[in-house]
């Protein structure tokens, strides 16, 4: 049996899927009918089509058939259930869906194929020629940029940041007592910038620490011959020799210290422990006083001891 597509009439009426509620409308030609199924086109829900409001004319007509018996055309529609195409309403003001989809996919694939139009564009010379030339361009000044220019680095500052970045990494491994680590670091340092004087300086602390004293004494007087007023060098040079009993060249460390930075206490203190050593009271108690006098508690507690 073919089955004609409803058109919209006053005669039409709605009906909805019962799993997604779609509103479809009913033609003329299929409300007369009944015990008839319909196929939701969104969801493929299959639902009976409910019998509609019976008229006076209507309920005649049934109570007629009931005591006649069933028509011919009834029994034909009964053995074959139509399953008609119905008409989705889409609401007023509202969007199809599958449009709305078809869009979405069609922005995607746009965007893809300018992405990729790009990828290939950079790596031509060409393209990569014009780059270059605007952006010096823009570094002269020649156009105006909305953006804060940013100065490059020179060789001088990728330089100095390396350097920062080793000498900060030695610290890390000398402050967990990982001497080797901490040499190799500093060395690395040093070799990236020799004239600076503080990798050579905490490398020599490093050696210090593991008891290697010679190379220690040779990195103090790099670092003096580099920057004679480190004042670090000659207090570290002055603790080697104070340790190994050389009490005159610790004096000399320890006094040029004092030359170069006068307030420094802990200076006073050392040079007075070795003026002690040497059996020269008097001097270790005049250092051990300017030591106290200048905060350092140590020599607070030396120069009250042996004042009397």
């Amino acid at each position: 049996m073919e089955t004609r597509r409803p058109t919209k009439d006053a005669t039409a009426r709605k009906v909805s899927c019962p799993a997604c509620g779609t509103v479809y409308r009913i033609g003329e030609d299929i409300n007369g009918k009944r015990h008839l199924k319909a196929r939701c086109k969104k969801c493929g829900t299959i639902f009976p089509i409910d019998d509609p409001p019976q008229t006076n004319k209507e309920h005649s007509q049934e109570s007629k058939s009931q005591t006649q018996g069933p028509d011919k055309s009834d029994e034909t529609a009964l053995r074959y259930k139509q399953t008609p195409v119905l008409q989705r309403e889409i609401p007023h003001g509202g969007h199809d869906p599958f449009a709305v989809v078809i869009i979405i996919v069609c922005i995607i694939a746009m965007v893809f194929f300018a992405f990729m139009a790009y990828k290939s564009l950079t790596k031509g010379s060409h393209f990569n020629s014009i780059k270059r030339l605007l952006n010096s361009m823009t570094q002269k000044g020649l156009f105006l940029s909305s953006k804060k220019q940013v100065k490059p680095q020179t060789h001088r500052d990728l330089k100095s940041r390396k350097y920062s970045d080793l000498i900060n990494a030695g610290h890390r491994y000398f402050r967990k007592k990982q001497y080797d680590r901490a040499i190799k670091l500093y060395t690395a340092a040093v070799a990236v910038d020799p004239d600076k004087v503080e990798a050579i300086y905490w490398r020599a602390r490093a050696f210090q620490q593991k008891g290697e004293t010679k190379k220690a004494i040779s990195d103090l007087q790099k670092v003096i011959d580099i920057n004679p007023n480190y004042v670090a060098a000659y207090n570290s040079l002055g603790w080697i020799y104070s340790n190994s009993r050389d009490w005159d060249k610790a004096i000399t460390c320890f006094s040029r210290a004092i030359e170069i930075n006068p307030k420094s206490g802990w200076a006073f203190y050392n040079r007075g422990r070795c003026y002690h050593a040497k059996g020269e009271e008097k001097k270790a108690l005049e250092d051990a006083k300017r030591a106290c006098d200048l905060g350092f508690e140590l020599g607070c507690s030396v120069y009250k001891k042996y004042k009397h």
